[in-house]
């Protein structure tokens, strides 16, 4: 019986677990009164929805999105090592591989608002459409 309460236990704090880290969001990376871009982390659905409850609030005449775009913010180096024990000596080896790391990113305008001038050129506006 002790045992069969222990499996439970662990099944729901895998479960909760599991929930939390399917969880996504956006974050900010540039934002003035004319627009600007969010980050979207982990899944995308859920990131896109908070995304736009962002744009909502910094565009209360609405937004419309004007790009979307993958950017390379890093890279990642993963390595192994291995040694081999014989009896004339030791052998090691390693191996490493570099990878890219990319985010999803959104780059939005506030409807009715004129541009910041900040001398980068701004994106010409299409896409979705969100008004308040």
């Amino acid at each position: 019986m002790l045992q069969r309460i222990s499996v439970v236990c662990a099944v729901l704090v895998l479960g909760l677990a599991g929930c939390f880290m399917i969880q996504g969001h956006a974050e900010m990376v540039k934002r003035d009164q004319s627009g600007g871009v969010l980050a979207l982390q982990g899944d995308h659905d859920k990131a896109m929805e908070d995304a736009k409850k962002q744009m909502a609030s910094n565009c209360p005449s609405g937004y419309q999105i004007t790009g979307e775009e993958n950017v390379k913010v890093g890279e990642k180096t993963e390595g192994n090592e291995d040694t081999q024990f014989e009896k004339h000596g030791n052998e090691k080896s390693t191996e490493s591989t570099t990878s890219e790391v990319k985010e999803h990113r959104i780059t939005y305008a506030c409807n009715g608002v004129a541009p910041a001038s900040s001398g980068s050129e701004v994106p010409e506006p299409g896409g979705e459409t969100s008004g308040n």
